[in-house]
């Protein structure tokens, strides 16, 4: 097992890429593939965020004398912000065939929401991956880092 904290922006990465082919299910018209990956995806980003919450962040205040960038209330209103944006995108997909108007006016509006959403997303990970992980990288041992990596969903 790796034993450094940034290797949870791989999970970012991965997250991204799982959102990416919903996306392009949309596109195809694929509507239950697409519902199927944003499932996953959702899954996927709210264990990431438990761990961090749980398990993390609590190091991190303990240890680590935050920056501004690195805030913890911070990086905890970014995972609020996050999961309200999710949800209005899970019921926008879950509502998709039954709106009014057309299957392609539909995926676009949905398409420009997780725009949006995707913004904020890699705002907040880049948030992370400049101070969270390489800060908490810092003020653990080897076998701290293994713990706190252990008690996440992994990669």
């Amino acid at each position: 097992m790796e034993a450094s904290i940034q290797s949870l922006s791989r999970v970012h990465d991965q997250l991204g890429r799982l959102l990416e082919d919903h996306q392009l299910a949309l596109i195809h018209g694929d509507l239950e593939g697409a519902r199927r990956l944003l499932a996953r995806f959702a899954d996927g980003i709210r264990a990431h965020i438990r761990h961090e919450e749980d398990v993390l962040l609590p190091v991190y205040e303990e240890r680590v004398k935050a920056t501004r960038v690195g805030d913890p209330e911070t990086l905890r209103d970014e995972h609020r912000q996050i999961d309200r944006a999710l949800r209005k995108i899970e019921a926008c997909t879950t509502e998709l065939n039954r709106e009014g108007g057309t299957w392609e006016g539909s995926v676009l509006r949905l398409l420009e929401e997780q725009y949006r959403f995707k913004r904020l997303l890699k705002h907040h990970n880049d948030r992370e991956d400049r101070s969270l992980y390489p800060l908490l990288d810092a003020a653990c041992s080897l076998d701290e880092r293994r713990d706190l990596l252990r008690e996440g969903p992994g990669p």
